[in-house]
């Protein structure tokens, strides 16, 4: 096994921050939970955030003030996006008149693209869209995303690396489709995820493109019900991208598989080497790791692993 040099993803920095609320008599404080505690770090700024979130711990602490009288505790998320910053309010209830007018007055103030609670759109003045290779995905909100735009471009171009010659692919765990989306330009893509949101990003974003070829988006629990060795056959190469859980009940499948060529997106070393086992006892060949480091001062990384049937 050949193990490459560590990719450096930091980018511009994060473009989401997820800042937690506690009010304590009707005042807001906001940071990061310390690290394995359940200790609030009130923060003034934050380095590690792309240049667009340099004024998210301030931004989210006025979002804040307008819920102190009828609310405990909140998160809020605020995400980089081409048509400005689209902030998600988690926690909320007992929605009054003055928050609604108070969260307008604050979306004009610091030209919010779209303001949600609890996913549901309180107001969009913007719709978000994010560009995924050649097409425009709405954002779902919150929807998950690489930590930095410069990962998600460097996991696809070593994915892509891998798997750009194969006419057809199953793009496992996708998401709103960074992979699939890429790799459509040239191969035909089936692609699955368990979140129904996501999946429905995915084919509006298909909707409105031009020049792909075929893509399957499916909603389907991989743990559950995942594709299995007949399914898995008909495929060229398989992409797995899970959550830090792994992809177990999957990797079992692909083992007893004739796929010739699996490529692993992995956020957890322990699940990916769980799941390499299992590869490799099923007859691949871990042949090249890389690791890709998009989280600057955070011991996480990311390891893109390939594994061809021996």
């Amino acid at each position: 096994m050949a193990i490459a040099d560590m990719k450096d993803a930091h980018g511009a920095g994060r473009r989401r921050a997820t800042f937690h609320v506690i009010f304590t008599q009707a005042r807001a404080k906001v940071g990061y939970m310390q690290a394995r505690s359940n200790t609030l770090i009130e923060i003034e700024a934050c380095p590690i955030l792309a240049p667009a979130l340099k004024e998210a711990p301030r931004i989210a602490r006025e979002l804040a003030a307008p819920f102190a009288e009828t609310h405990r505790q909140l998160d809020i998320a605020l995400t980089e996006i081409p048509e400005g910053l689209d902030c998600d309010i988690r926690g909320t209830d007992k929605i009054t008149y003055d928050i609604h007018v108070a969260l307008a007055e604050l979306a004009d103030k610091w030209d919010l693209a779209r303001i949600t609670l609890d996913g549901v759109i309180e107001l969009e003045r913007r719709r978000p869209m994010l560009p995924v290779g050649a097409v425009r995905v709405p954002l779902p909100p919150s929807s998950f995303l690489q930590a930095t735009a410069l990962g998600e471009d460097t996991l696809a171009e070593l994915v892509l690396a891998e798997v750009g010659g194969a006419s057809k692919v199953a793009d496992l765990f996708c998401g709103i489709g960074p992979f699939a989306l890429r790799l459509a330009t040239n191969a035909s893509v089936y692609a699955a995820d368990s979140n129904a949101v996501a999946i429905d990003a995915l084919n509006d974003g298909l909707r409105h493109a031009v020049g792909l070829k075929q893509v399957e988006a499916e909603v389907r629990d991989l743990f559950r019900n995942p594709l299995y060795r007949d399914d898995l056959d008909d495929f060229d190469a398989v992409i797995l991208n899970p959550a830090r859980a792994g992809a177990q009940a999957q990797a079992e499948e692909i083992a007893q598989s004739e796929v010739p060529l699996v490529v692993y997106v992995s956020c957890d070393p322990a699940t990916l080497a769980r799941d390499a086992n299992l590869l490799v006892e099923g007859g691949y060949q871990l042949v090249r790791l890389t690791p890709v480091d998009q989280f600057k001062f955070a011991s996480h990384v990311e390891a893109v692993a390939v594994f061809r049937k021996a």
